[in-house]
């Protein structure tokens, strides 16, 4: 502001470009454009009478209004299918990929309430109402554990998690095992029956290969050792639907 005034002033006094350049500190090309502009609005030096100091530089470079972009909304089928597809991907990481491409989207807050609201609309899953006591469901979940062997510091091997869940409680138990063979589903079951003191009455597990031989809707076929235990329990298995079980 105070430089329009003074590249004004100087010209008054005749001076060239060149010298007032020199005493502003402003290069040629904008001293120049500064001129060619007063020209055209015919503002000289000195202001004419009830121009403020703001006024030279409001009619010479006026502040356009710029029309605000649309705000892209994120495709949130398109966000639970990568989330269903990739294991690891989370909502941040889909959140600063559409930021990316959008800097005056959705905040990340914004981002995950809206995804909530459509997956309350869109995803809809049949409700259950679970008694105290009566499904514990059963299943080796998420990734592998790497165990490290103390004396070496190598990974000895990638333990399996077993994970049992209360359907009424959500009482959670949880043990590392070697793999996920019949023995493995046996010795989980029993660990999670005395950790939470009681034995229900079914177990819901997936349909693993080494407990459900044949996956059915009405009829399935049992591993023997795994019937045994059950029966031993004197627990009902359940298994869960086959293909999409939720």
């Amino acid at each position: 502001m105070r430089k329009i005034e003074e590249v004004l002033r100087l010209d008054a006094q005749d001076k060239g470009v060149r010298e007032i350049s020199r005493d502003t500190g402003v290069s040629r090309t904008t001293v120049t454009r500064y001129l060619e502009k007063a020209a055209e609005h015919k503002i000289s030096w000195p202001l004419k009478e009830g121009m403020n100091a703001q006024a030279p530089e409001q009619l010479l470079f006026p502040v356009l209004d710029t029309p605000k972009k649309a705000l892209v909304l994120p495709d949130f089928e398109k966000v639970a299918t990568e989330l269903q597809a990739h294991h690891h991907l989370t909502l941040q990481l889909l959140w600063l990929e559409y930021k990316e491409h959008n800097p005056e989207g959705l905040s990340y807050s914004r981002f995950c309430a809206r995804y909530r609201d459509w997956k309350k609309i869109n995803d809809v899953v049949m409700h259950f109402e679970h008694r105290g006591g009566e499904k514990l469901f059963l299943d080796f979940a998420g990734d592998t554990v790497p165990i490290w062997d103390a004396k070496t510091g190598e990974v000895d091997f990638a333990a399996q998690l077993f994970v049992a869940v209360m359907g009424a409680s959500s009482y959670t138990f949880a043990k590392a095992f070697a793999n996920q063979k019949a023995e493995s589903w046996t010795a989980g079951g029993t660990a999670a029956f005395e950790y939470m003191g009681a034995v229900p009455m079914c177990v819901v597990p997936d349909n693993p290969k080494a407990v459900v031989i044949k996956p059915s809707k009405y009829d399935p076929v049992f591993n023997e050792s795994y019937l045994e235990w059950a029966r031993h329990y004197e627990v009902t298995i359940l298994p869960a639907r086959p293909r999409k079980p939720r």
